[in-house]
């Protein structure tokens, strides 16, 4: 995904990761990619800003699957300072708002003359967390009206192949 991040880089605050791994606080978020199956990922640790923002975009395609759009954040306990963040990034990046990086007509036209379908207006959110109460169904069923699907897992260590990463968060 050369391409995208050289088509992003001078677009989102942040620095691109060379592996797919990132960890805070003794969590860890892991991703394992398989070139040979022709998967495609790219992280990136978004940078402080003066709005809440998540820890991590990750953006990943691979055969037959549309693009993945998704906002990590890692967290101790505090879910709903995690689902702010990753609310206010999906607003700053994706919401249909006219001056998102990632929906920039030069960027959307290399997205789509390399990706096999375009993400469909959905993008996902996963907040990683040693303990915390559960998401209220309500507030999941508000979010995917807006385009966002969020899953909560309560774990130190995320991680999992790019497939298996697609089925977790439902795409």
């Amino acid at each position: 995904m050369y391409w995208l991040r050289e088509a992003l880089a001078t677009r989102i605050p942040g620095k691109f990761l060379h592996r797919y791994s990132w960890g805070e606080q003794g969590r860890r978020f892991a991703l394992r990619v398989s070139q040979h199956r022709g998967e495609q990922a790219l992280i990136i640790r978004l940078g402080a800003s003066a709005s809440p923002m998540c820890d991590l975009l990750v953006l990943a395609c691979a055969p037959d699957r549309a693009l993945l759009v998704a906002f990590v954040e890692i967290k101790g306990a505090d879910v709903r300072h995690a689902l702010t963040q990753i609310q206010q990034t999906h607003e700053r990046y994706c919401r249909r708002n006219p001056t998102s990086p990632v929906h920039e007509n030069e960027v959307k036209r290399a997205l789509l003359a390399r990706v096999p379908s375009a993400h469909g207006g959905t993008a996902c959110g996963l907040i990683i967390c040693k303990r915390a109460m559960p998401l209220e169904q309500t507030t999941k069923a508000r979010l995917r009206k807006q385009g966002l699907k969020v899953v909560q897992r309560n774990v130190s260590n995320y991680s999992k192949d790019l497939s298996a990463f697609y089925l977790d968060l439902g795409a």
